[in-house]
C-alpha cells in the first residue's frame, strides 16, 4: 500500500497481472513499504500489543491495517512485502461492501480522521516518489507533484 494515494491509502497494483514485474520491477522485490493490506499481515504478537494493535473506535470500517502499520514504522519497525507470498483476497468478504449511504459516510469519516491523526505521514510516503501520482492507482508520473503533496500535508483530498 502506498500512504497517500487517493488522499490517505491505496493498493497500487491492485489490478495488475500477477506476472506483471510492475513500475521498474518493484512487483519482483522484497522491499519495505509504509504499510501493507491486514488481508496478509502477519507480525510478531508482542510488536502488535507494544503499538497498541488494531484502533475499532475511530477506524470502524477501514484503514485498520494503514493505521497498524504506521504505528508499527512509527515504533521502528519495519514493514517488508515480499513477491513470494501468493494470495486470494476476495475484497471486503468479511466487513462486506459500501453499499450503503451510512457505511461510506463513516469511511469518509474515517479517511478524514486519518488525514487529520497522521498528516505528516501521508503527506511524505518515504517508499514512494514524491514524483509519481497519488491520484491513480498506476505509478505514473504526477502531473503536479507539489500540489498533491500539498494537500496532504493540510489533511485534505484534492476535491474538497
Amino acid at each position: 500500500m502506498i500512504v497517500g494515494l487517493g488522499g490517505t491509502a491505496g493498493h497500487l497494483y491492485q489490478f495488475y497481472p500477477e506476472d506483471d514485474p510492475g513500475y521498474v520491477g518493484r512487483l519482483a522485490l522484497t522491499q519495505n513499504f509504509s504499510a501493507v493490506t491486514g488481508a496478509c499481515l502477519l507480525l510478531r504478537r508482542a510488536v502488535f500489543d507494544e503499538v497498541g494493535g488494531l484502533v475499532a473506535v475511530n477506524l470502524k470500517i477501514a484503514y485498520h491495517d494503514v493505521d497498524l502499520c504506521l504505528k508499527i514504522r512509527a515504533a521502528g519497525y519495519r514493514n517488508v512485502w515480499t513477491p513470494y507470498a501468493e494470495l486470494y483476497h476476495h475484497e471486503s468478504a468479511s466487513r462486506g461492501k459500501l453499499d450503503t449511504a451510512e457505511k461510506q459516510h463513516v469511511q469518509k469519516a474515517e479517511g478524514r480522521y486519518m488525514r487529520q491523526y497522521w498528516r505528516a505521514r501521508l503527506a511524505s510516503d518515504p517508499y514512494y516518489s514524491p514524483w509519481l501520482t497519488l491520484r491513480r492507482l498506476n505509478p505514473g508520473l504526477s502531473e503536479t507533484p507539489g500540489i498533491d503533496r500539498l494537500w496532504q500535508a493540510q489533511g485534505r483530498l484534492p476535491d474538497e
